[in-house]
């Protein structure tokens, strides 16, 4: 079911969902309800780590540019999954990530969240409103970032389309599995061993911002 069906779905069931211009909260780090087998350590896509950079700005965004994986490993690691995926395409990027240093994952979770930032806008949040492949004109702030996720693996050009033209397209997701772009990082971390709270410490502790619905205020009116 497409994620905005969903949360839909539960609003309609009277589930209470927080819009952006309503408040905001901090997306769910657990993954969603799903049988699923441990991913395995892979072979790390570069050869050598990426060693972040100092930041030389006090702005937020360029911070996490400092700290972000090149935008080239980045978009080439998501390459690899199909444009109709499922969780097991997701875990195949997971291993691949899992063979490279602690820092890579760190570096793609900053890239990743600079994309969803991107992203994070009032006329983004219309478009796909106005938009809705399910035809039922709604969004919440989890369908709205989950809608994001499914733009970023529509591939580097959507990506840059939707952020300069406030749009959101949603390339050829239609059953909500992009949302399991959001714990590619995690189970890397876990397939190298790593505590699950330590690892999100770490990831929020360090990128200084979020990809949270309405984050990026500079993008919303209200």
């Amino acid at each position: 079911m497409p994620a905005i069906l969903l949360c839909a779905a539960l609003v309609l069931s009277g589930c209470a969902l927080t819009g952006p211009l309503g408040g905001s909260t901090r997306a769910a780090t657990t993954p969603p309800e799903e049988s699923a087998q441990p991913v395995g350590v892979g072979t790390c896509p570069w050869p050598d780590p990426y060693v972040p950079t100092a930041a030389t700005s006090s702005d937020p965004v360029a911070a996490a540019e400092a700290l972000a994986l090149p935008e080239d490993r980045f978009w080439d690691l998501l390459s690899t999954v199909p444009g109709v995926a499922d969780k097991a395409d997701f875990d195949a990027v997971s291993s691949a990530l899992a063979g490279c240093a602690r820092s890579d994952l760190i570096a793609f979770e900053a890239r990743l969240t600079l994309a969803l930032y991107a992203l994070d806008g009032e006329r983004n949040f219309d478009w796909i409103v106005d938009n809705d492949p399910a035809g039922l004109h709604f969004a919440t702030e989890d369908s709205f970032l989950y809608s994001r996720c499914a733009t970023i693996m529509a591939g580097r050009e959507t990506w840059r389309h939707a952020v300069e033209n406030g749009t959101l397209e949603w390339g050829a997701d239609v059953t909500g599995s992009s949302e399991w772009l959001l714990f590619v990082g995690l189970a890397a971390a876990e397939a190298q061993g790593i505590d699950v709270d330590d690892y999100y410490d770490e990831v929020f502790g360090s990128i200084p911002i979020s990809y949270e619905t309405g984050s990026n205020t500079e993008l919303w009116a209200g």
